[in-house]
């Protein structure tokens, strides 16, 4: 239902009411519902914007192996929108999604990998107590799984 109702398709088009929906559908467990909240709190469609919601959502259908999520959990962390910027985190859901084949995240991995230097491997992976060259070792291995 939550789908008729923010496409419009065969009921008059309410995004209040297709979050009503999602919101039922959501604490049935379904990732796709979690995924459309977090889209709609994200884009502020019939809610105020609302990015730690947004990531709320997100996060329950991510850990649920939800692609699109996991894809949009990066783009929040890498754009610092409702968390603090960290491309380590980004590039981790980046390559979850990726992992599902999902084109965009393949994209966007791709590129960030393109550009990640050893000053962001040490500044943002979150291990200050670290060296650059065990930071970078650590970098594939526990972030990638490669």
């Amino acid at each position: 239902m939550g789908y008729l109702y923010s496409s419009g398709k065969g009921v008059r088009k309410s995004d209040r009411r297709a979050i009503g929906w999602w919101r039922k559908a959501a604490d049935q467990g379904s990732a796709d519902a979690e995924f459309n909240l977090g889209e709609f709190y994200a884009l502020g469609l019939g809610v105020k914007r609302n990015d730690q919601e947004a990531i709320k959502w997100y996060r329950k259908a991510a850990d649920q192996n939800e692609a699109d999520a996991q894809y949009h959990l990066g783009l929040m962390y890498e754009g610092g929108n409702g968390v603090a910027s960290d491309l380590v985190q980004a590039m981790h859901w980046y390559h979850l999604a990726a992992a599902q084949g999902l084109p965009d995240a393949v994209s966007k991995l791709d590129a960030l990998d393109k550009s990640f230097t050893h000053k962001h491997a040490f500044s943002v992976g979150n291990h200050p107590d670290l060296g650059v060259d065990q930071a970078l070792e650590r970098w594939p291995k526990n972030i990638l799984g490669k």
